[in-house]
């Protein structure tokens, strides 16, 4: 969430080549599938993650999808630059409070999945969202996924660039979708 890029693919994909290949009902052929790859070298890309997790957690599959555009829409205010003097649990709370609104949940709701789970005097066990987070990294870490955006179709990775229009989206899935419907 914190990469330009990502948002910038994440825009082109949902709000232009998905569109285009949806038919009158509004289904399509071409499913966006997101996986949540947090950068290590940008602290708080972690605690987006944790947030769009905390949002499925809190509210299933629809506020997980809506929370994906909310910290899109506010990840320029999470930048290194914004966020270096901040603590962790402030920008936990500067996240909630500016995407929970526009995801139906309580701030509130989110920020008791990310308090810190110190039950049964843990020190060091994460919050709620900390083991799904987990299965996330494992798996692009066993499929080599170093850098975001990273995409694959039917699950092999393949060449493309967050700059790619509509029309080069096309040429890559034209072809697929044509023998999907075949």
């Amino acid at each position: 969430f914190c990469c330009p890029f990502s948002k910038k693919i994440w825009d082109r994909l949902t709000l232009d080549v998905h569109k285009f290949y949806a038919t009158g009902s509004g289904k399509s052929p071409v499913k966006i599938v997101f996986h949540q790859i947090p950068q290590p070298w940008h602290p708080q890309s972690t605690l987006l993650h944790e947030v769009a997790l905390a949002s499925w957690i809190a509210g299933g599959d629809d506020k997980y999808e809506l929370m994906h555009q909310s910290l899109f829409d506010v990840r320029d205010k999470f930048c290194d630059l914004d966020v270096y003097e901040m603590s962790r649990s402030q920008i936990y709370n500067s996240l909630c409070l500016a995407t929970a609104s526009q995801v139906g949940i309580e701030a509130k709701s989110l920020m008791e999945l990310l308090t810190l789970d110190t039950s049964n005097g843990q020190r060091n066990s994460g919050n709620a969202c900390t083991a799904s987070l987990k299965w996330y990294v494992k798996q692009h870490r066993q499929r080599g996924i170093h850098v975001s955006p990273t995409c694959a179709v039917n699950g092999v990775e393949v060449n493309t660039s967050s700059s790619w229009s509509l029309e080069e989206w096309r040429k890559l899935l034209d072809p697929i979708v044509a023998a999907v419907k075949n």
